[in-house]
């Protein structure tokens, strides 16, 4: 799975056995990305709820870094001389302490559960990235995370499916379940008078965050053909659209048809035979007709009730201005934010009838009224580099990947969900070149055999 160690025994089997395991429990990370907060909501578990990609990445992390030390990884360290890893320590470093004094600062408001939960899983967010990362620079462990992302994305398009026949009572289930399913079902679907369109919401709970993840699974079939691995390629994009056309998501919708309609007549259209330009038509009018769908519903209000006019627009327009009125509240909050999932309780505060999980759903302004402007600038300095480290490992294929990914999370609830830390580990891999390719082709040529 790696290149062999420079110790011998004992040194050699601990970094063996433990890049091995750390491998795997990556690949279990992939394949359950689906497995969100849904699956707590529709089966009623008593828990307090982590997904489960984030502790695998964890524990995977916990498991290269030991296998690392053991491999001399330190003293190697220390006799390298590059600016790359110290810049990005350093930035990880800064984005650290804003978290630590936001968090600090917002202690005399809150329990302490409430401050440190989402810095905690900030802290899994990043262990999972790095852990995709190292495993996404084995030449041989890619093709098994692009085949766990397909098992993944396979088993979440199933279970959406079966929800909604649950939910449509087209199937039995318990009665629990039932009424669950069937509440989701009609809260999440597209009404058009008497007429609804269900949306597709699986072990999300609701559809944008379905699209997303399934916009992610585009970015990985992106990344496979990029890596001549096209079979596997072709079936997550398949796999993807459908569940972003499903998904009925405005955003996910609009970032697809965008930056993948640039992609297609950058990179493939001249290179496609007539088939694969009737299919790529095809899936363009699917989407647009998703979107105007949408749009439709959005301007006559055909949407689940929402505290500020109605819609999706409404509600962040109105917290767009609730979190610039927090930014402006102190020198505090402006520098160093209110603090990672502060903004639900400071818009109670303020008035709204919202629940303490709320969020902005603009990411910039997300990350700026949490992390304070320090912290948006460090975030923005790390996605820059992550997408320079994509355009040198992956060219003009894996940067679009990159950005696809980046407008399709950009306006949901949470943008620190595990498929984009995923899609963000492999962007920033070391890419191993297969067979006798030795330079990325960083022209947006589209070849792929």
């Amino acid at each position: 799975m790696t290149a062999a160690p420079r110790h011998g025994w004992p040194h050699a089997a601990v970094s063996t056995g433990a890049t091995t395991i750390a491998g795997l429990l990556v690949l279990a990370a992939v394949a359950l990305l689906p497995c969100s907060i849904g699956v707590k909501l529709l089966f009623e578990l008593n828990v307090r709820w982590a997904d489960p990609s984030l502790v695998l990445g964890l524990l995977a992390g916990t498991a290269y870094a030991t296998g690392w030390v053991f491999d001399g990884g330190v003293q190697r360290l220390r006799q390298r001389r590059e600016w790359e890893p110290r810049l990005f320590a350093g930035l990880l470093a800064a984005l650290a302490a804003t978290v630590i004094v936001s968090a600090l600062l917002a202690l005399p408001d809150s329990n302490a559960i409430s401050v440190w939960q989402e810095p905690a899983k900030l802290f899994l967010f990043c262990c999972l990235v790095a852990s995709v990362a190292v495993a996404a620079s084995d030449r041989l462990m890619r093709p098994r995370l692009y085949a766990a992302a397909l098992a993944g994305a396979v088993a979440a398009l199933a279970f959406a499916l079966i929800v909604i026949a649950i939910g449509r009572g087209w199937i039995p289930a318990p009665s629990g379940l039932a009424t669950r399913a069937r509440d989701v079902t009609f809260q999440q679907s597209l009404w058009f008078g008497n007429t609804s369109i269900p949306r597709l919401t699986g072990t999300f709970h609701e559809g944008p965050p379905f699209g997303g993840y399934m916009c992610g699974v585009v970015a990985a079939g992106i990344f496979a053909l990029a890596d001549r691995r096209r079979r596997v390629g072709l079936c997550l994009l398949v796999v993807g659209v459908i569940g972003i056309i499903g998904s009925f998501s405005t955003q996910v919708i609009a970032s697809t048809l965008i930056v993948g309609g640039v992609v297609t007549v950058v990179v493939l259209w001249r290179r496609l035979h007539w088939s694969g330009k009737l299919a790529i038509g095809v899936t363009g009018m699917l989407l647009a007709t998703a979107l105007a769908l949408i749009v439709n519903r959005q301007v006559h209000g055909f949407q689940v009730a929402t505290p500020y006019r109605g819609n999706s627009f409404g509600e962040r327009w109105h917290h767009l201005n609730r979190a610039l009125e927090a930014l402006i509240s102190s020198p505090s909050h402006f520098l160093a934010g209110l603090g990672l999932g502060q903004y639900g309780t400071f818009a109670q505060n303020a008035g709204d009838a919202t629940p303490p999980t709320t969020t902005v759903q603009i990411m910039p302004v997300d990350i700026a009224v949490e992390f304070g402007v320090i912290g948006l600038a460090v975030i923005v300095a790390l996605t820059l580099w992550a997408l320079i480290r994509a355009w040198q490992q992956w060219g003009f294929p894996g940067t679009a990947a990159m950005v696809l990914a980046l407008a399709a999370i950009s306006f949901q609830s949470n943008w620190r969900t595990p498929w984009i830390a995923v899609v963000a580990g492999i962007a920033v891999a070391t890419r191993v070149p297969r067979g006798d390719e030795a330079v990325v082709d960083r022209k947006p040529s589209g070849h792929v055999e």
